[in-house]
């Protein structure tokens, strides 16, 4: 990544400062067209949002020198953007997730939020920091993974967080590959929870002879984000409720 490229106290991050490096990584994050995630100043909500497609060519964000993103999700973010000193955007290329402080520079008659180019950026080696719940077969998790073909198959979950999860095609093997997008529909028949997310596979291997894939979520919407967070909160209580029974009947 050149002499600009600065690891910080962790391996797992690096910082990019040399401009040209910073465009060639978002103008990757615009080709993989995943969602952003935006935190203002003084706000605890997260905000979602997604690359306006116009400036997906490196050439026009060069020239034009800004980012363009579309309207925030909630729709409350962008009267609070207006007012916000410093603007904080997450995305995701491949392996890294990238983090970026930018500033608003202009809303635009048809809602296109034009925010500065970051003086740097750091890349986060992609890891699960969110608590995973293993998956017991007697919660009867339903769960079916569907590609954008159309092409759907019925999956068993080993693992969740609220960052992503570890699946296995109860079906056929499918074609899947590394970095393919995913849509992923959970349902839980006893709690009357159903949650529904878009996905990109990050993992495939052999987990005791048997192909695995791991995935993190593309939340695009506060709500989907909302729906998981309240799905993996209630596989947790399932989790402590059985850690609390068998303590009670080793005491």
């Amino acid at each position: 990544m050149g002499k600009s490229a600065k690891k910080s106290s962790s391996d797992k991050k690096i910082v990019i400062e040399k401009r040209k490096e910073i465009l060639n990584i978002i103008t990757a994050a615009l080709t993989e067209d995943h969602p952003i995630h935006v935190e203002l100043s003084n706000e605890t909500l997260r905000f979602y949002s997604k690359f306006k497609s116009k400036t997906k060519l490196k050439k026009e964000l060069k020239d034009k020198n800004f980012i363009a993103i579309d309207v925030l999700d909630p729709a409350i973010g962008n009267i609070r953007i207006r007012r916000s000193k410093k603007v904080f955007l997450t995305f995701f290329i491949t392996h890294y997730m990238i983090d970026a402080k930018v500033k608003l520079l202009k809303i635009t008659d048809d809602h296109t939020i034009r925010l500065s180019i970051p003086k740097k950026i750091r890349l986060n080696k992609q890891q699960r920091t969110s608590v995973r719940i293993d998956v017991k077969e007697k919660w009867n998790i339903k769960a079916s993974v569907s590609r954008p073909s159309g092409i759907s198959f019925p999956a068993k979950v080993l693992d969740i967080s609220t960052g992503g999860l570890e699946f296995q095609s109860l079906d056929v093997i499918p074609s899947l590959w590394e970095n393919a997008k995913v849509y992923i529909n959970f349902a839980w028949a006893s709690q009357d929870l159903k949650v529904e997310a878009n996905a990109q596979l990050i993992d495939a291997y052999l987990k005791e002879g048997i192909q695995t894939y791991r995935a993190r979520f593309l939340f695009d919407t506060h709500e989907t984000a909302e729906g998981m967070d309240l799905f993996v909160a209630a596989l947790q209580r399932e989790q402590l409720k059985d850690h609390a029974e068998t303590f009670g009947e080793e005491s």
